[in-house]
């Protein structure tokens, strides 16, 4: 079952509060288990997440999961690398930090 866990955002305020900003209350917290093989994780900046298509969300997530599943650390390291650098998104020079956490037994 793929979820995404934040609220869609309305327009762009091309604002950003870091986490001492925030009041605790706006942050967002959740529990999961990755109890199957291909569970995982994808935690991204708005600087790749306002890139993407909501529909595409789940691709985007399958796509990362299964690259990282056929290659070594080093290998998916330089694969991510880039593609941050090359980010298709022209003219776009917002900071693109990406994290993931995937269950491959």
């Amino acid at each position: 079952m793929f979820k995404v866990l934040t609220n869609r955002r309305q327009g762009f305020g091309n604002q950003t509060a870091t986490l001492a900003q925030v009041n605790s209350q706006d942050g967002c917290s959740a529990e999961f288990v990755l109890t199957q093989p291909g569970d995982g994780v994808l935690l991204m900046t708005d600087g790749i997440s306002d890139d993407l298509i909501p529909e595409q969300l789940e691709s985007f997530f399958d796509a990362i999961c299964q690259r990282q599943l056929r290659s070594s650390k080093r290998r998916m390291r330089k694969w991510l690398t880039r593609e941050l650098h090359g980010w298709s998104t022209p003219r776009h020079g917002d900071d693109k930090t990406i994290a993931g956490i995937f269950r491959t037994d």
